[in-house]
């Protein structure tokens, strides 16, 4: 099986779905749509009939960030808006995964995933896809809703749903019978008279009927005024342009247009000059369906009429329950929402819904930037805590590998074997500490086990970590004995050659300062580095040594002292280090090696004394004997008391 991961799934690639992924897009959060179909908005691109116009106004049917052309009519109609889509992927880089049925999706506490599994409709085969969070896209129109008749079975004559009805063309001339009064019904009974068919209607229910320019007035009078107001106001012109439709078999509800489609989400019939045709009754109106017998229809007032055909604009419902195994605390038993508009689209453990508000292309709009935004700040604040996790772990990993570099540096030992690696033999001191804190200090257990599970091999173990991290800290040590000198003002610098095991010449650095307290003085002794040596010269050794001086932002007047050993391009007066020191600086008074000195003297009163020399060597030689042997060892210490 197949298995994807991304942070964002959206099942659904309708307008929702397609507005949802842009505004991630937008705020560059991954997100994957699956799509049934093989095509995005396929009920607007396979099902929607060919004189379907939005029937709200262009601005409140626009998806996010992308408003329709000021060219574009107030009532964009089918191919416009389809075009518009088009459009709107290219633009924001939307692109579904096509003929991905999804069979089942759930919450997987474990992980703490939605993990989603489709058949490729393609490959036969079934794929998994995990996420974050999971957008159920998919709307309140998934599948088209036909009621159940008595004896439909029995009808002779077509049946469809208005989803699968294009245009009136093979029903002309034909007796046709639309069932359903709402907005699809409506304008598909127009059209069948408008192509010749003898055209009759259901109305089983009570309905507001409204042309678009009022609805357009009310929408605009909700932005001010409240839903009463605005109904009454409708319901005064709706009366005045329409009259009683009683008479005609329509019935007004009790309650307001816009009151309805708040409470309900039933909206009212938009009329395309509809109400003109049944009036002059080339529509006829019927009552709800008792009984069907063949191609003969009984409706509930005892009116019978023969039928070639019967469309279904009925609906459509939601297929959420067939494959979400989780309702999140989001769905209801009949697909829907628990909560009303404007608190419906999110549930709990990052699932969202968008395209459930009964509200139309505005409703899709705000859906999905509330649910890009919710998931941007979660994401965020996700994002925050796992650096902060992140930051904490590493800062313990590296403060143990600090405390075994500093507790080897103490005893003078080396870090590094033959090798770099774990549990290999002559990895060295420093390995050898990390495997003994394995077995018991959890951190580092953690560090070596993602390690060694991983295979890598640049960590924080290896040698050049080791090698940054003595860096850093010599710098951090440095800094502090910099300040203390500061503090002090006046210091003394000590250098001394230290030749190295590669024969390098090099020189250390060492200042000597007063130590400042409460009760007492004490004089300190800092060491601050080693000075590589190119040019042993009086000049070369005072330019390093000035150089270094400046860097460590040392001041040469504030210079009391300087000691070296004894040589000549050193203590020189005339032209060694001394004497150009003391030529920028009188007060930086010269103060030889003692010990130096003492070796001196001791080897040249040693030259110059053959008993002497011979007596020492007779020591050693001594010495060398029993040293050699454990047991002579033991026999000099019987014998010798001392």
């Amino acid at each position: 099986m197949m298995k994807h991961e991304t942070v964002v799934l959206i099942v659904g690639a309708g307008p929702a779905g397609l507005a949802t992924s842009a505004c991630l897009n937008l705020l560059s959060i991954p997100n994957l749509i699956l799509e049934r179909d093989d095509c995005y908005a396929s009920l607007w691109q396979k099902k929607a009939y060919d004189c379907l116009s939005l029937h709200l106004a262009k601005n409140f049917c626009e998806l996010p960030h992308m408003p329709f052309p000021a060219s574009a009519p107030t009532f964009v109609p089918k191919y416009m808006f389809v075009q518009y889509l088009h459009k709107y992927v290219t633009r924001f880089n939307v692109d579904p995964l096509y003929n991905r049925n999804v069979e089942s999706a759930w919450y997987d506490r474990v992980t703490k995933r939605w993990v989603v599994k489709a058949q490729n409709g393609v490959s036969g085969f079934v794929e998994e896809y995990v996420g974050e969070f999971l957008v159920v896209a998919t709307g309140e129109n998934s599948e088209g809703y036909i009621p159940s008749v008595n004896g439909l079975d029995s009808f002779t004559g077509s049946i469809i749903h208005s989803s699968e009805y294009e245009n009136g063309k093979k029903f002309g001339y034909k007796n046709v019978l639309v069932v359903g009064a709402g907005n699809s019904g409506m304008e598909i009974a127009y059209d069948l008279f408008n192509w010749g068919a003898q055209t009759s209607i259901v109305v089983r229910s009570p309905v507001h009927v409204l042309p678009k320019e009022l609805v357009q007035l009310g929408m605009y009078l909700l932005k001010y005024f409240s839903f009463s107001f605005v109904d009454k106001i409708v319901l005064m012109f709706s009366k005045l342009l329409y009259g009683d439709l009683c008479k005609y078999g329509i019935q007004r509800p009790t309650r307001g247009p816009f009151y309805l489609k708040r409470e309900t989400g039933r909206s009212a019939v938009i009329d395309v000059g509809t109400v003109s045709r049944i009036k002059t009754g080339d529509i006829e109106v019927m009552k709800s369906i008792e009984e069907i017998k063949g191609d003969q229809i009984k409706f509930s007032n005892g009116q019978e009429k023969r039928f070639d055909a019967i469309v279904f604009a009925t609906g459509f419902k939601t297929n959420v329950r067939k494959w979400f195994k989780h309702d999140g605390g989001l769905f209801n038993e009949k697909g829907m929402p628990h909560l009303k508009s404007p608190n419906h689209w999110k549930g709990v453990d990052g699932l969202y819904c968008a395209g459930f508000s009964s509200a139309g292309l505005f409703g899709i709009s705000n859906d999905a930037k509330n649910i890009a935004n919710d998931i941007s700040q979660i994401v965020k604040k996700n994002s925050i805590e796992h650096f902060k996790k992140e930051r904490d772990y590493w800062k313990q990993v590296l403060l143990r590998i600090i405390v075994v570099m500093n507790s080897l540096a103490k005893h003078n030992l080396a870090f590094c074997g033959s090798n770099e690696k774990l549990y290999k033999k002559g990895n060295g001191n420093f390995l050898g500490v990390i495997e003994m804190l394995e077995k018991f200090e959890p951190v580092i257990k953690e560090h070596v086990r993602w390690i060694t599970s991983e295979g890598l091999h640049v960590h924080y173990l290896g040698h050049l970590i080791q090698n940054e991290l003595i860096f850093f800290l010599a710098e951090e040590i440095k800094k502090e004995l910099i300040k203390k000198i500061k503090e002090a003002k006046y210091c003394s610098v000590i250098l001394d050659y230290t030749p190295e095991s590669s024969h390098k010449e090099q020189m250390t650095i060492i200042v000597r300062y007063l130590k400042l307290s409460y009760n007492f003085v004490t004089i300190e002794e800092s060491f601050l580095g080693f000075l590589n040596v190119d040019d042993t010269s009086e000049k070369g050794l005072f330019d390093i040594t000035l150089e270094v001086l400046k860097s460590l932002g040392l001041q040469i007047d504030d210079m009391c002292g300087q000691d070296y050993d004894n040589g000549a391009n050193m203590k020189g007066k005339h032209q060694g280090v001394q004497k150009i020191f003391l030529d920028i600086n009188p007060r930086a008074l010269y103060t030889p090696c003692d010990f130096h000195s003492l070796n001196l003297t001791l080897c040249d009163m040693a030259n110059n004394c053959v008993k002497g020399k011979n007596f020492f060597g007779f020591i050693q030689r001594i010495y060398t004997i029993f040293a050699n042997s454990t047991k002579r060892w033991e026999i000099l210490k019987d014998n010798v008391k001392a």
